[in-house]
């Protein structure tokens, strides 16, 4: 207790300037070419992007499968809140980065089938997109649509 009250006394000692402060030394002089990227190894990511999965239900009407609303394709105010969590964006970077039409293929059935579990008016096809929007420093970030496969729902069972 002594030795934490002696703490507060010495620092706002120092803040009032009644204690000189040594000073900062070296890591004053740190320089950015000094800092590692390591946690973005091997290199960030130069291109972001979102998932946009337009479906048609047998009324006709047009949704977004994944998200559950209106199909828009322009870029969410926060593209990170798309996600369910992190283990959903983990597994849709690595879905995108695959180029696998075989885990393309259980997305969109997955999609299907939650819709349809939970609705009356069937999702009856969907077709997955990525829009992919280059990280630029400088100047705009034009985006591009790729689409990734149409998938029919009607041999996925709704589970009723």
């Amino acid at each position: 207790m002594v030795g934490l009250l002696t703490l507060a006394l010495v620092w706002n000692a120092a803040a009032l300037g009644y204690v000189a402060v040594p000073d900062s030394g070296p890591a004053a002089d740190a320089s950015p070419a000094d800092n590692s990227w390591d946690m973005f190894a091997p290199e960030p990511l130069e291109t972001d992007g979102w998932y946009v999965v337009p479906g048609e239900l047998e009324s006709g009407e047009r949704i977004d499968a994944f998200r559950g609303s209106a199909v828009e394709w322009d870029r969410p105010e926060n593209v990170s809140r798309i996600y369910p969590d992190s283990r959903w964006r983990k597994y849709l970077v690595d879905l995108w980065r695959a180029e696998d039409a075989d885990l393309t293929r259980g997305f969109a059935e997955y999609l299907c089938w939650r819709w349809n579990a939970d609705n009356d008016d069937e999702l009856t096809r969907v077709e997955v997109h990525y829009v992919e929007q280059p990280t630029r420093l400088d100047g705009p970030e034009p985006t591009r649509r790729v689409e990734l496969g149409r998938y029919s729902c009607s041999v996925v069972d709704s589970g009723r």
